[in-house]
């Protein structure tokens, strides 16, 4: 065997190997920057010692790191898809502030006694076991608590304010 070739070879690959270990450093840095993902790959880590692992199946502190990071870039792109959808007001909440709009200091129970009277309307379907029934107007019928008609019209008092 030619050992200038076979030293060759090891220089690529001692070449090689520092490359990688160059790029994994500074993704290593980059992600102890971030709180969450450090966190989570300590989790791991306690985890594989908790469960008395094997030292061959327990992950490196970079192999932690780096799913830790992938985890929460999953996580990230999941709450970016939902942070788009804002709550619609329903019906309900909508009656609700035009009450508000025309006496800014109705009471929950002056509004209760308003939503009675509407029953004689298309709007409240009916009142019973503390669940308001009514039509949302695109056809279906919702359920709300009475209960919760003094957070309803706290929420409809400041939005009424804040205009």
């Amino acid at each position: 065997m030619n050992p200038l070739k076979t030293n060759s070879t090891i220089v690529a690959i001692n070449l090689k190997n520092s490359e990688f270990w160059e790029v994994q450093r500074v993704l290593m840095k980059k992600r102890f920057t971030n709180d969450f993902i450090v966190g989570n790959a300590l989790k791991t880590m306690n985890s594989n010692c908790e469960n008395l692992l094997p030292t061959y199946w327990k992950k490196s502190l970079e192999v932690a790191l780096a799913d830790a990071e992938e985890n929460h870039n999953a996580s990230m792109k999941y709450f970016a898809q939902k942070g788009g959808k804002a709550v619609k007001e329903d019906a309900l909440q909508k009656y609700i502030i035009t009450c508000v709009q025309l006496n800014s200091k109705i009471t929950d129970s002056q509004l209760l006694d308003k939503l009675m009277n509407q029953m004689d309307h298309d709007f409240i379907n009916d009142m019973e076991d503390g669940v308001i029934s009514f039509n949302n107007g695109n056809g279906k019928i919702k359920n709300a608590s009475i209960a919760g008609l003094k957070d309803r019209l706290s929420r409809a008092k400041k939005k009424v304010s804040s205009r």
